[in-house]
């Protein structure tokens, strides 16, 4: 019997810990799931880029000095909120990288994998799957979520991963939008950076 009410208890809190993970907040057309009564972006705790974690590839093309993150604790979570930008000497064109990542605690298992899901498709529903011509490297799942007014008509994309929920947008200046929709190899490599950052953040500690 003790072990019986052992299991029903362990199972009661997992399930409160998973459905209490956060409730859904947005910010510049942004979303990710904080804890309830907080404000995004305001309460988190200033963190720096922990650039160790990322190769020198994307410290080189991403590192200023106005990179941040952000970092939050949950009950049964951790998330952390990453902004880049890359920019040439002299130009007021910038390409704009940020991250965010919700990192669930191994305890909650399945129940935060079915939680982040939830999440996701309760934020994405109406957007159409992105069209991409090979899987993406961070999860099962890509959305194309244009964003913003038609004259800058910024480039949003979000991508799903297991245990995560990983935000990656990427903003292009109006000139440059019909070279970024057309070149692969600029878009493949943008896909890299993503898969590196969203690596490292998932192995930040505060």
């Amino acid at each position: 019997m003790n072990r019986v009410w052992r299991v029903l208890m362990a199972a009661a809190m997992l399930t409160g810990a998973a459905s209490g993970c956060g409730t859904v907040a947005y910010s510049s057309g942004k979303s990710s799931p904080t804890a309830p009564g907080t404000r995004w972006p305001d309460e988190f705790s200033s963190a720096p880029v922990p650039w160790r974690l990322f190769p020198a590839e994307v410290v080189r093309t991403f590192r200023d000095k106005d990179d941040s993150c952000r970092y939050n604790p949950g009950e049964g979570y951790d998330m952390w909120s990453c902004r880049f930008s890359a920019a040439r000497p002299g130009s007021p064109q910038r390409d704009e990288l940020s991250v965010d990542v919700t990192k669930y605690e191994p305890r909650l298992g399945e129940s935060a994998t079915d939680h982040a899901a939830a999440v996701f498709d309760s934020l994405h529903h109406a957007f159409a799957d992105f069209p991409v011509s090979a899987p993406s490297p961070l999860g099962d799942q890509a959305i194309d979520m244009p964003a913003g007014d038609a004259k800058d008509r910024p480039h949003a994309i979000d991508f799903r991963v297991r245990n995560l929920i990983v935000e990656l947008q990427v903003t292009v200046h109006r000139r440059n939008l019909d070279q970024w929709e057309l070149a692969a190899e600029r878009r493949s490599r943008t896909w890299r950076y993503a898969t590196d950052l969203s690596h490292g953040l998932a192995g930040l500690r505060p």
